[in-house]
Formats: C-alpha cells, structure tokens, sequence
C-alpha cells in the first residue's frame, strides 16, 4: 500500500534532514504563493538532492507534506512544527517553527556569550587555588619549617583559599545540579510557581514572561483568534512553562473572565500585566506587546549584566587571591635569609 511505501522510506532515510538555510528558503518560497512541491525543484541542489528525491516520492505514493514533514526537518523546528500543524497551514506551521526556534537560539546564545568569560575566569582561578594549595604549598611549608620559619600565617591563608575554593565549587556544582534537575519534565513547573511568586521582578521570571509574549505574538500574526493561539502554546511541549502559562489564561477565558483578568496570574511579570491591561484600554493589544518585548529584552540585558558583574567580581577577587599567594612564596626566601 502507498503509505506503507512512504513510511518504509521514511524510517529508512530518518537520519536525511533538510539544512536550516533550505528551511528558511521553503519557507520564504511558500509565503510568496509556491506550492511545496515547486519550492522543492527551485531549491534543489547536489547537497540537498537525496533528501528531496525521498521526500517528493513520498508525495507521489500520496502522502500530504504536513504528514511526514516534520521527520525531515531539523530537530530544533521538529516539535514546533508537528504541534503548529494541528491548527495551522504548512506555511504558517513551518515559518512559525523557524521563528520561534531561531528566537531562542539568538536568546541563548546572547545569554552564554555574556556569561562564558566571567564564569571561565571564576572556574579557573577556583581551580588554581586548590591545586596550588594541595599540591604546592605543601613542599614550601616543609621548607619553612625546616628553617624555623613560622608558617602559621601562610598555613592559615592556604586553608581560608582552600575552603573558599570548595564552598564557591559547591554552589556551582548545587546550581549545575538545579538547572539539569529543571531541566526534567515537570520539575520546573513543580518549581518555578513558588519562585515567582517569591521573586515577581527575578531574571528567570522575566525571561519566562518574554518567552511567552514572543510566542504568542508571534502566533497572533498567523492565527488572529486569541483561544487558537492560546491553543498553539498549550500544545507546545517544548516549552512546558509558556504552554502552563497559556492553560492557566485559557481556563480563565473560559470561566468568564476578561483577557486582561486572565493574564493576571503569578506565573507572569508583573509588568507585563500592566501592559497588557492599558492595552485593554487602548485597544492596541500588538504594540503594547511589542513595547513589553523591546523593554524586557532590556531588562533581561540589564540584569544579566549585573549577574556578570557579580561574577566577574568574584573571578577578579580569586585571581587576586591565587596573586597574593604567589607573592607569598616567591617572599619566602627573602623571609628565611632574613633569619639567619
């Protein structure tokens, strides 16, 4: 049977995936009016020829696009697109899944550039301490000694570095901990309620809240209907928070109250309630969302910043610390002479 035929060559070819740069020029094609199948022969190059010839036998043994598309597709627009293509056409579900995905990744990027450096430095000068107080400083407090030199004083600052280094270790390894523990399917719904709550104007809330504005901002220009879209992000499992988000505002509408009651839930910024609630007024809901977008980006830079700095601070403060030990020892001979 055909689909038998299509489904053998799908599980077949699984590892043949179009390249992003061919997802953004189909995408490009089918908003401009081509159809698939013509995006398809216009694209068509030696790189991507073999998994065009698979996916065009697929429509000729009757397969729709929509129905084994998703297979071919990068992993990172994969889930999007096989959840938008519930409610959405293939060109809206594809370019909706690109945007949504690149966003992120942009968003990512940006966050562990900034980060990278300071948390390097932290990471390295951590470890220089210990392994020069574990495996240098031993030797040379032997030295000392042997001139009756009174090492207390070193043996003191060694022992403060050393647990300095353990302790700022630990948190790091606590916090690595945490992430990959949120990163487990309902850990951080289980989590990230309470915290809110706790901390309304906190980063996590705040990139939580852009997360959710972008999404949906983005779905509103494809889908106009606000219960549809908000259907597009509960069915989104890639990112449970924003799909929660989108439940707990959806059961809200349905219960009677205004858009502007619904969004007044803990899970949000606290902000973005009192855009959404002069949009009301307005009647400008999308660029009152877009203003929210532009100042919460902002905000995220502006408190990452201030997260950096922190940790720049305590790179610097390690460093000069692994400094004044080195100074120490390269005193030491000055120090031995001085006794005699």
């Amino acid at each position: 049977m055909p689909w038998k035929t299509a489904g053998s060559l799908l599980s077949r070819h699984r590892k043949t995936l179009i390249d992003e740069e061919d997802c953004h020029s189909i995408r490009d094609l089918l908003n401009n009016g081509f159809s698939f199948r013509e995006a398809l022969d216009l694209l068509e190059t030696e790189q991507n020829q073999k998994v065009f010839s698979i996916i065009r036998r697929n429509l000729e043994n009757g397969e729709e696009a929509g129905s084994f598309l998703s297979e071919f597709l990068p992993v990172q627009y994969r889930s999007h697109f096989a959840c938008f293509l519930r409610f959405l056409n293939l060109a809206d579900s594809l370019s909706l899944s690109i945007t949504v995905a690149d966003e992120d990744k942009k968003e990512k990027e940006n966050l562990v550039k900034q980060l990278f450096y300071p948390a390097l430095l932290f990471f390295a000068g951590t470890i220089g301490i210990l392994i020069f107080t574990k495996f240098c400083f031993p030797p040379l407090i032997s030295m000392m000694e042997s001139f009756r030199v009174d090492p207390s004083g070193s043996i003191l600052l060694a022992r403060m570095m050393e647990m300095l280094s353990f302790t700022l270790l630990t948190l790091a390894g606590c916090a690595a901990v945490m992430v990959l523990l949120l990163k487990r399917p309902g850990s951080a719904m289980k989590y990230y309620g309470a915290f809110a709550k706790r901390h309304p104007h906190s980063l996590p809330v705040t990139i939580t809240s852009l997360d959710f504005v972008r999404f949906y901002h983005e779905a509103s220009r494809m889908e106009p209907s606000t219960r549809k879209v908000l259907k597009l992000l509960e069915e989104n499992v890639q990112k449970p928070l924003t799909s929660h988000i989108a439940c707990l505002v959806e059961v809200k509408l349905q219960e009677g109250c205004s858009f502007e009651k619904a969004m007044e839930t803990e899970w949000l910024d606290p902000m973005l309630r009192r855009f959404v609630k002069t949009a009301v007024y307005a009647s400008n809901l999308n660029e009152m969302l877009e203003s929210y977008l532009q100042l919460a980006r902002k905000r995220v830079q502006q408190k990452t910043k201030r997260l950096t700095a922190i940790v720049q601070v305590c790179a610097y403060g390690i460093i000069g610390m692994v400094l004044i030990l080195v100074y120490q020892v390269l005193m030491l001979p000055m120090s031995m002479l001085s006794q005699f």
